[in-house]
């Protein structure tokens, strides 16, 4: 008896201890500099870098997308202006949220800033040139 008893437990044992399949790995923005007009951006691991006419941006942590190439992050808007900065000048900026679509090698991006105000859609391109028109 004790023999017929053995065997299930081993195997119940076996299927239990055993590992499922490996946790599918989170798709993300590939890094790399994606450009298009009046945008630049520079994807890195654990961060992105965003460039603008009149303005520049951060997002401080990995742009992880959906099943559907959606993604959403939270992060800060500094806007710029023209002529000289002033060295007591210091702006951190307003929290923003980034959101888009990545689609192969383009990537939709929209940003909404504290207080409703919203930018975009921007349509850029990994490896493409940005085509900014600087503050002067």
């Amino acid at each position: 008896m004790r023999r017929r008893l053995l065997l299930p437990a081993v195997l119940l044992a076996v299927l239990i201890a055993e590992p499922g399949p490996p946790a599918p790995r989170a798709r993300r923005v590939p890094v790399g500099d994606w450009g298009g007009p009046r945008v630049a951006v520079s994807v890195e691991e654990t961060q992105a870098h965003l460039e603008f006419d009149c303005a520049h941006g951060r997002i401080p942590r990995r742009l992880n997308v959906d099943g559907r190439g959606r993604f959403q992050a939270e992060g800060r808007y500094v806007a710029e202006h023209g002529g000289p900065v002033r060295a007591d000048e210091a702006d951190e900026g307003r929290p923003a949220r980034y959101s888009g679509v990545l689609s192969g090698r383009t990537l939709t991006l929209t940003v909404r800033l504290a207080g409703g105000e919203t930018l975009g859609p921007y349509t850029l391109g990994l490896g493409q040139p940005p085509r900014l028109m600087k503050c002067k």
